[in-house]
């Protein structure tokens, strides 16, 4: 008997043993007792893939230091409300 974290821990390993032996695990989870066992169907899988994420394109950012009052510039914006270059 084997608590529901330490099958989670080791599900390949565990599961890879039910399959070449006929073996009934027991799992304890919230203190009930679960009987876990495995047997092969002729059931076809249906396995669906993710669709490939796009990838992303950054946009390139001048990062200046503002020539009227030392503030930050984007693009030759500055960010500071109070510069004159804003005016």
């Amino acid at each position: 008997m084997i608590s529901l974290t330490q099958f989670k821990a080791h599900i390949f390993e565990i599961f890879r043993l039910m399959v070449k032996a006929p073996l009934v695990m027991d799992v304890v989870y919230k203190g009930k007792v679960y009987e876990l066992h495995i047997k092969e169907t002729d059931k076809n899988p249906i396995i669906k893939r993710t669709k490939a994420q796009k990838t992303t394109r950054l946009l390139a950012v001048d990062t200046k230091v503002c020539p009227e009052c030392g503030g930050l510039t984007f693009n030759e914006i500055c960010m500071n409300p109070r510069c004159v270059s804003n005016e």
